[in-house]
């Protein structure tokens, strides 16, 4: 009988398809966060990785949004075609896929994404759950932790 995949843990893109988990770490009281990514081919080898701290973000939602710019700043500047971009912020992916306007305060970097998006070839992003982006996830925290002084 053929193994089940796992949906709690990393799964593959189709092949010639490369996917790009991302993540954000934060922590209210001190307005200061890390993004994280990672970028894997078909056979889960790794191709690009990316964390940085961010400074002066005012939520979760709002360090999420800044790893799916960077993430997205890396495939523009590689120059990198069909690309899945995941995260665990299923609010971003509704807010970012929306046709409709963002009135929020996050509404201007949301349209920034989306254009960013539009400008970008067989780019596309999806929800996974956190377990699927462990990998991520600690590159974000990392990025946190090795700058919060």
């Amino acid at each position: 009988m053929p193994r089940q995949p796992n949906l709690y843990a990393w799964q593959s893109p189709a092949a010639d398809t490369l996917k790009l988990n991302i993540d954000g770490a934060y922590v209210p009281h001190l307005t200061k966060g890390g993004i994280g990514g990672i970028l894997r081919n078909s056979r889960g080898n790794v191709v690009a990785a990316f964390q940085r701290l961010v400074h002066f973000v005012s939520s979760a939602f709002h360090v999420e949004l800044l790893a799916t710019q960077a993430g997205l700043e890396l495939i523009r500047r590689h120059n990198y075609r069909s690309v899945v971009i995941e995260t665990d912020c299923q609010i971003a992916v509704q807010d970012i896929c929306s046709a409709s306007p963002v009135l929020t305060q996050y509404g201007t970097l949301i349209v920034d994404i989306q254009t960013t998006f539009k400008n970008l070839q067989l780019v596309r992003l999806c929800f996974g759950p956190r377990t699927c982006n462990r990998v991520a996830h600690r590159l974000a925290g990392i990025a946190f932790e090795s700058n919060s002084c």
